[in-house]
């Protein structure tokens, strides 16, 4: 490894074991504390030295028929890129609008946001969780999950596309043991992830 990758991975490192950034947060409507893009940036910003640069991207794919978004979060330095992906799901638009009264361009713009600052929390190694506070609301969530016909899919997809070695990559997102315990509407988000990960692996 060379001199450079080795500087680029102790700066990382460094900044994962500093970084602290608390969930303080709280929006009109919601009884649970969250982080922000904005907050994420600002706080590692903090940290960043001459000739460190954060970059962030956002790329649009379809799979099995669903619209996804995909960020990409980069740390460069000594000229050598750490990248880490957040994708969100865009069609669970079809059953916010009503909830939310969000217009399109507000829903695809809340949906960057929760892909990036999925990013920004995979790639400096941030407990991101539900995003919910310690409240009730939090062990009322935990309840929720996707359903046997759900998992069932997931599992077939693995299979059927060779992928097998990304079942640990899920669980480890959702910070679960078993598919059967990812969070309900979430099934659209890893359908997405698989289909993009055999895009990958086809290349």
């Amino acid at each position: 490894m060379s001199e450079m990758k080795i500087e680029h991975q102790k700066r990382l490192h460094a900044i994962q074991k500093d970084l602290l950034i608390t969930k303080d947060q709280k929006g009109n409507g919601v009884t649970y504390k969250y982080r922000t893009v904005e907050g994420i940036l600002a706080a590692v910003k903090g940290f960043l030295q001459e000739g460190e640069t954060i970059n962030m991207t956002d790329s649009i794919f379809d799979a099995g028929g669903m619209v996804f978004i995909e960020a990409t979060a980069s740390f460069i330095c000594e000229g050598v890129t750490t990248e880490a992906t957040g994708v969100a799901n865009v069609e669970q638009r079809k059953f916010s609008t009503g909830k939310y009264g969000m217009t399109a361009a507000q829903w695809s713009g809340a949906c960057s946001t929760y892909a990036r600052k999925t990013a920004l929390c995979g790639l400096f190694a941030i407990d991101d969780g539900s995003d919910l506070d310690d409240g009730t609301q939090n062990s009322k969530a935990a309840s929720l999950v996707i359903t046997e016909k759900e998992v069932a899919m997931i599992e077939q997809g693995l299979v059927t596309y060779k992928l097998s070695a990304k079942r640990q990559t899920i669980l480890d997102h959702y910070k679960i043991k078993a598919l059967s315990e990812i969070p309900t509407g979430e099934a659209g988000t890893v359908f997405g992830w698989l289909e993009h990960w055999k895009t990958e692996a086809s290349k």
